[in-house]
């Protein structure tokens, strides 16, 4: 319980340190929102107007009280650049980009594990070194250009997709997830890569515990010593990697939305930082912190569920 509150109260305090520095990057960045809105043929006296109308000419510890305060109860600001309120613009781009993370993770550990377990018990010289150039290539190679490749391939040359057309849910099941797989691939291939390796090494290093070795003489079959013994010890090491995964899996998508027309936060994101749109952009920010810092919250404490020889200093 005392470990709970401890990660709480650190939770807690890490929004508010990333609220503060969020919102004041973005307010000492050069480019002023109301210029930007009216152009460089606005007089002053319109940019000034056009400023005390968006309260940018208030004090930034005004500005910043009023938007937490506002948060708390629901409000999270009307967006400078599309004129409408910032929780109605997340209305279905938020749900959008968590479907499209979840469908990369689903990805990441459907394919990192096993593959990783695989590779771990056929050690041959000439599979470790074509495994490794894979990992590079996987890990190395852009975002945006992985999602070119992606689209010349399947949606241009196979036709499994319309490039820049998104389908949603509710028009076509079938068309939306076709839409948002070669995405998710995209997103997913460095992530698995990253996994892949990982599970690899601590199943080579589980492999030569003892018990791996009373469990030979017993009996036991190769797959069944890795898959059943080895794998269960070598997860515990591996959660704490997922808080990472999710991470890469969010950054990644904000390049790759925009590569694939996904209309999710990414994208909006992009637009918004473009335009200085900060309640907008703050929002996005803290949302997407908010998700990252709950996931390592939330492996955590699985950690200390998972490996009972974990102790908590006091």
């Amino acid at each position: 319980m005392q470990y709970f509150v401890r990660k709480t109260g650190i939770l807690l305090l890490t929004l508010f340190v990333i609220s503060v520095v969020t919102f004041w990057l973005f307010h000492i960045v050069p480019g002023d929102p109301a210029a930007m809105m009216l152009g460089t043929s606005a007089s002053e006296k319109q940019l000034k107007d056009l400023r005390e109308e968006l309260g940018l000419d208030r004090p930034l510890t005004e500005q910043y009280t009023d938007w937490i305060g506002g948060a708390v109860h629901g409000d999270l600001g009307t967006s400078i650049n599309y004129k409408k309120p910032v929780a109605e613009l997340l209305k279905g781009k938020l749900s959008i980009t968590l479907i499209l993370g979840a469908m990369a993770l689903a990805l990441v550990i459907l394919i990192g594990i096993p593959l990783g377990v695989f590779t771990a018990g056929r050690r041959h010289v000439y599979s470790e070194q074509l495994l490794n150039i894979l990992n590079i290539f996987g890990i190395s190679i852009p975002g945006f250009f992985l999602s070119i490749l992606l689209i010349w391939i399947f949606g241009l040359l196979l036709h499994f997709f319309t490039p820049g057309r998104f389908i949603t849910w509710e028009r076509d099941p079938v068309g939306f997830f076709r839409s948002m797989i070669f995405p998710a691939i995209a997103i997913a291939i460095p992530q698995t890569c990253i996994l892949c390796k990982y599970i690899r090494t601590a199943v080579v290093d589980e492999v030569r515990a003892d018990y791996v070795r009373t469990a030979r003489s017993k009996g036991s079959t190769k797959n069944r010593i890795l898959y059943v013994h080895v794998l269960k010890n070598a997860i515990v090491s591996v959660v704490p990697l997922i808080g990472m995964i999710v991470s890469g899996i969010f950054s990644g998508s904000i390049v790759i939305e925009q590569v694939f027309g996904i209309p999710g936060i990414g994208r909006l994101l992009i637009a918004s930082v473009t335009s200085r749109d900060y309640p907008t952009v703050q929002t996005l920010v803290m949302y997407i912190a908010i998700l990252i810092l709950i996931v390592n919250f939330v492996v955590d404490i699985l950690i200390q569920i998972l490996d009972p020889r974990i102790r908590i200093a006091k």
